[in-house]
């Protein structure tokens, strides 16, 4: 019996390491996968974005837009420039650079969010 104690922990200890390479194999294929999706774009479209789901309508964006605002869809549209909107402020720009984070997968450059002048502007941004 003692001598086959051993040979479990030899075996558990060999199938462990192979595991341990097999994950850290896929996680390398996994980040060198995601390098190249952002490597790959379509005009318009990052195909990394697109996987992710995070393709965003106008419609949808108006929605999460009014949202941050605290207004009714209805009241904003593309068109809508950002200086005629009283309510658009430092908080609500933080607000929208997260939504952009959390519903896009993207960064905004805060430069290019100070110098949008109208809701389609920041769609924009939002979508690259």
């Amino acid at each position: 019996m003692t001598n086959f104690a051993p040979c479990l922990c030899s075996g558990f200890f060999d199938r462990g390491s192979r595991l341990s390479a097999a994950l850290s194999a896929d996680w390398a294929l996994a980040a060198a996968l995601q390098l190249r999706l952002r490597s790959l774009s379509v005009p318009g479209i990052s195909l990394l974005s697109t996987l992710h789901g995070s393709l965003m309508s106008p419609e949808t964006f108006l929605q999460e837009f009014s949202e941050i605002l605290e207004i009714e869809v209805s009241e904003i549209s593309l068109e809508t420039k950002l200086s005629d909107l009283s309510i658009w402020d430092s908080i609500n720009v933080l607000g929208y650079m997260m939504m952009v984070d959390e519903k896009a997968g993207r960064q905004v450059d805060p430069d290019s969010v100070k110098n949008a002048e109208t809701v389609g502007d920041l769609y924009n941004l939002a979508v690259g």
